[in-house]
């Protein structure tokens, strides 16, 4: 099993000289990191040894990073941070709208590249330490402890960014919680486009877990503050005496 300090970090350009840049920067950190050129090769390493970060540029020669980041989403939750060259604001906004978990447009620093990845490592392992009892939100019965959210038996599908601010929500019992706030649950960034990405998110979550396309009754909006769950349709389900905590 790996140590902490060394989790491994994919990085995915075809870009040699900067692939080499960063994969110096980061065993310099003591990251162990493996160096990948397409998206097949990226599908094949999922499927065989999963990283515990990914960094993925957009342009690659077999497939647009777009289109790898919805598909990596849709089968596993591990961290992705995009860098790209593209400056438009719209590709960022897509990138995270896609499940992406951070974004960095190329020039950047490397040091606040392995800054970043720490504190996304560090969020996911704090993830693994919910408190026990479940919260029932409307129909949804969502359990901290299993990462999951469930209507009459059925699942809903979160991602990680998704499921990190409905609990920051959660754990607030309708107290507003601010951009700021929600983006510290998610992944810190500076600029007016990190409140924007917070937007999409609570947009996301709604088209998946509100009951109807109209006003939202679960996840509130407090004009010029912030967001907050409906405290009226929010309840602490207590697990029972002998609940056994200790299960993958």
């Amino acid at each position: 099993m790996q140590s902490a300090s060394r989790k491994t970090v994919a990085i995915v350009d075809d870009d040699a000289a900067f692939g080499s840049i960063l994969d110096g920067y980061l065993q310099t950190a003591k990251f162990r990191t493996l160096r990948l050129g397409t998206g097949s090769e990226l599908f094949a390493l999922l499927a065989s040894r999963p990283p515990d970060v990914i960094i993925l540029d957009l342009t690659l020669p077999d497939e647009d990073g777009l289109a790898i980041t919805r598909r990596v989403r849709a089968r596993s939750s591990v961290p992705i941070i995009i860098v790209t060259g593209r400056q438009n604001s719209d590709d960022r906004l897509a990138g995270l709208e896609m499940g992406a978990d951070d974004y960095l447009t190329k020039p950047f620093n490397p040091r606040e590249l392995v800054l970043r990845v720490r504190r996304l490592l560090e969020r996911s392992a704090r993830s693994k330490t919910p408190p026990a009892d479940r919260y029932q939100l409307g129909d949804w019965i969502i359990d901290p402890e299993r990462r999951t959210i469930e209507r009459r038996g059925k699942g809903a599908e979160l991602t990680r960014m998704e499921y990190d601010v409905l609990q920051v929500l959660l754990r607030a019992h309708g107290r507003v919680q601010t951009r700021a706030q929600l983006l510290d649950a998610t992944t810190r960034r500076d600029g007016p486009e990190s409140e924007r990405s917070i937007d999409i998110l609570i947009s996301r979550l709604r088209r998946k877990l509100e009951p109807s396309k109209g006003k939202p009754t679960l996840l509130l909006t407090v004009a010029g503050h912030g967001y907050r769950i409906n405290d009226a349709a929010l309840s602490v389900v207590r697990r029972p005496e002998g609940y056994d905590r200790d299960f993958t």
